[in-house]
């Protein structure tokens, strides 16, 4: 019975964080828990219970006896993801050492491909796949370094901050394409050894998708 339960609340649990990352819950809404059980076939309880987990991780705000909302995306919110981003990734990027393993290059290299379809052919729309890739190559990148726990704590950081970045491709035009313009040129320095390069490539980056975000949150 206990793993029933638990199954439940891990259904539940990643039913309602997909819809909160892309944004199918926006900003601002509330959930009621008895639309997301309907939904599910389920009861309230295991909703509950993952709505309770998805607020430890600051995903849902909860007021007893009132609502369960999913927080705004605020000019704070957005100042620190980028800091702590340019603080891990780009300073990551600066310590690996070269010249890169051959193994490194040929992950480099399919990354490389992944990116230049989304600019030689017309796949803007295809934000959930996009942003994975993205999330994958940025965690690659710092897991380059070889710190596991690092590379763990960024992972969620990105995750986490998946719906900022899916507003942002949504909401600025040609954004996919010119993200993985961005994303080529780090990995052609990288495949160069240029790591100074690419830490400044990488650092531009972070920028331009602080910009854009600033745009959309006017």
């Amino acid at each position: 019975m206990k793993n029933i339960q638990k199954k439940l609340k891990e259904m539940a649990y990643k039913y309602i964080k997909e819809k909160i990352i892309f944004c199918e819950l926006v900003p601002g809404s509330v959930i009621q828990e008895n639309e997301i059980a309907n939904e599910l076939s389920i009861s309230r309880t295991p909703v509950r219970e993952a709505l309770l987990e998805l607020e430890k991780e600051g995903y849902v705000n909860i007021v007893p006896r009132q609502a369960t909302t999913v927080p705004k995306v605020s000019l704070k919110d957005i100042n620190e993801i980028i800091q702590i981003r340019n603080i891990i990734e780009v300073q990551c990027l600066k310590l690996i050492e070269t010249p890169l393993a051959e193994e490194i290059k040929e992950k480099l290299r399919e990354f490389k491909t992944i990116f230049q379809n989304y600019i030689n052919i017309n796949k803007e729309n295809n934000y959930k796949e996009f942003l994975q890739n993205d999330l994958e190559f940025h965690v690659y990148l710092v897991s380059l370094l070889g710190n596991s726990q690092l590379t763990n704590f960024c992972r969620e950081l990105l995750y986490k901050s998946l719906r900022f970045w899916y507003l942002m491709i949504v909401g600025v035009e040609r954004r996919i394409s010119e993200s993985s313009t961005e994303h080529v040129k780090i990995i052609d320095f990288l495949l160069e050894n240029n790591i100074d390069k690419a830490a400044k490539a990488l650092e531009e980056h972070i920028l331009v998708s602080k910009e854009s975000m600033l745009i959309i949150n006017e």
